[in-house]
């Protein structure tokens, strides 16, 4: 099949004009085989499929949106491998005009299961959702839209009173690139044969999050009574499954270790630093105010060797920067697999009572382990960020489900690692009702929808109130915090995050069944953007319920 350069429709290999728009189409406009040379290709491994049969199968329930510019290309690429997609749609018009192209393909497919969509280029190419972000209660987030990609999966409609409607029931992934050879490599990457725990190369963290980097490392591996704490790149790369520290070193040390810990394939990084909006780089923890030193950038790494990134930065990816991002030089330079947010990212400072972003990179690298593929392991990541929601800091819950995206294919797999024992508050959330009728074929079809509907239906009925909250006045704050319980140790914790004990906004939370108070600081960059949040959740007393940090820069 040939699609029409001008609009995107199908057409047969010979035509001159397409009937949908009219216009004429010139014969090497059209990329893709011959008709009749597909006539015999089968999705499901058939006899002129060079692509593994699991690949083949797996792109044969896949759903792809491409640019128009990059429709014809992206059929031959199949046709040359020998394996036929579900459908190929052309990414015309605004995001929810290619949803609505996806849903069709979906309504007309009534024996054909789909279980992924795989989309094909940036954001300038197929536009991602902009989901307002949830309602705020962080005064220092400017965050007004998250971009997910997420809901070119969805099939019910979502609904921003229960954020699971935010996880799809299909399995979504982008190459974030419409080059041949990338789009190539990364589509048939050999579903790697080494398990997950067994290619963990190393983690770099800024020094506020070592706590929870040695957390999600070590439950993960399932070595929780390990110190990995290193903090020279030299040292700490030679050691086999470090948790890297900075500010101690730079970008430039950085990329001279860097080879040792990519130096086999398919080789497992995570990074708990910062980011920004506007600069394609992560950092480390300040010495002091506002110098965050620069230890990562599109050119650190020269070659990835097929790797798989979980990053929790702020932005960390994030897309659409003046440069190239981070996201783009890991596919470019031989990366296979990348996880990251959109936004600004939250997680706990300095314990092991992780949360947000930590629970993402955790519960997604867990379920990995299991043998799941990439796009199932990061949504049961969400739905473990939603079952441990608390109450009152809903915003930083539900952000975190709407930003976080996947890039690479969706249907992306490792081996199952060996079963490890580890406490069961960690555990990924695969056993719940979802899960059972979702995983009983492993593929989802359009006629699962109503039960999974009415299961979300009594979810719904359970969730909490929203919140309502107020802002307390200055000095009404003042003489507030002063009688908490944990005044002395929040003043504290302000001091320690470069912030002024009086530099912060209180706000009354109250949700019908719990009451309490969050206390947020931040600094104010030069363009007014605050990425640098400290976030307090405390009781009705003033204890200390939760610390929140975010992952960004100024």
């Amino acid at each position: 099949m040939s699609f029409c350069p001008h609009c995107g429709n199908s057409i047969t290999s010979t035509a001159k004009f397409c009937g949908s728009c009219g216009k004429p189409v010139e014969v090497g406009e059209l990329s893709s085989l011959p008709q009749t040379s597909r006539s015999s290709i089968s999705g499901n491994g058939g006899r002129l499929s060079t692509a593994p049969g699991d690949i083949a199968v797996a792109i044969s329930h896949t759903i792809f949106v491409a640019p128009i510019s990059f429709l014809n290309p992206l059929d031959k690429i199949l046709s040359d491998k020998g394996v036929a997609p579900h459908s190929i749609v052309g990414a015309t018009g605004t995001s929810e005009e290619i949803h609505q192209k996806i849903l069709e393909k979906i309504s007309t497919s009534s024996q054909k299961k789909i279980q992924y969509v795989c989309l094909i280029g940036d954001w300038d190419n197929v536009p991602p959702f902009r989901v307002p972000a949830p309602e705020p209660s962080d005064p220092y987030d400017d965050d007004k839209f998250c971009q997910s990609d997420a809901f070119y999966g969805c099939i019910s409609g979502y609904n921003e009173a229960d954020i699971q409607t935010a996880i799809p029931q299909l399995y979504v992934g982008r190459i974030p690139s419409i080059s041949v050879e990338i789009v190539t490599k990364t589509l048939f990457a050999k579903l790697d044969e080494i398990d997950v725990r067994a290619s963990f190369s190393l983690a770099v963290s800024a020094q506020a999050w070592k706590i929870p980097t040695q957390t999600i490392v070590n439950h993960f591996l399932g070595t929780p009574a390990i110190d990995r704490l290193a903090e020279d790149p030299k040292t700490g790369i030679a050691e086999e499954s470090s948790v890297l520290l900075c500010p101690a070193w730079y970008e430039a040390e950085l990329k001279e270790a860097m080879p040792k810990c990519v130096s086999k394939p398919n080789s497992v990084i995570l990074f708990n630093v910062h980011g920004g909006p506007d600069e394609p780089y992560w950092t480390g923890q300040p010495q002091n105010a506002r110098e965050y030193p620069k230890i990562f950038e599109p050119k650190t790494v020269d070659n990835y060797n097929s790797a798989l990134v979980v990053s929790e930065a702020c932005y960390g990816g994030a897309l659409e920067y003046p440069s190239i991002s981070i996201v783009e030089s890991f596919f470019e330079k031989n990366g296979i697999s990348f996880v990251g947010s959109s936004t600004i990212a939250y997680g706990n400072p300095q314990t092991e009572d992780i949360f947000a972003a930590d629970v993402i990179a955790l519960t997604y690298l867990q379920c990995l382990g299991e043998g799941k593929t990439a796009g199932q392991s990061l949504n049961e990541a969400k739905k473990k960020v939603f079952s441990m929601m608390d109450p009152l800091s809903q915003f930083e819950s539900k952000k975190t489900i709407l930003s976080f995206n996947l890039f690479g294919t969706p249907w992306y797999t490792r081996q199952k690692s060996p079963s490890i024992s580890m406490p069961r508050d960690l555990r990924s959330n695969s056993d719940s009702l979802v899960d059972e009728i979702r995983n009983r074929s492993r593929v989802l079809n359009i006629d699962q929808n109503d039960v999974i509907g009415n299961i979300r239906a009594r979810y719904q009925s359970a969730l909490p109130e929203k919140n309502k909250q107020y802002l307390l006045g200055t000095q009404e704050a003042r003489e507030k915090i002063r009688r908490f319980k944990d005044f002395d140790k929040i003043n504290e914790l302000l001091e320690d995050w470069s912030s002024s004990p009086d530099s912060y906004v209180l706000q009354f939370l109250s949700n019908g069944v719990d009451e309490g108070y969050s206390l947020y600081s931040g600094d104010d960059s030069i363009d007014g953007k605050s990425k640098n949040i400290l976030v307090f959740y405390l009781d009705a007393a003033g204890s200390i319920k939760r610390t929140l940090t975010s992952k960004g820069m100024i």
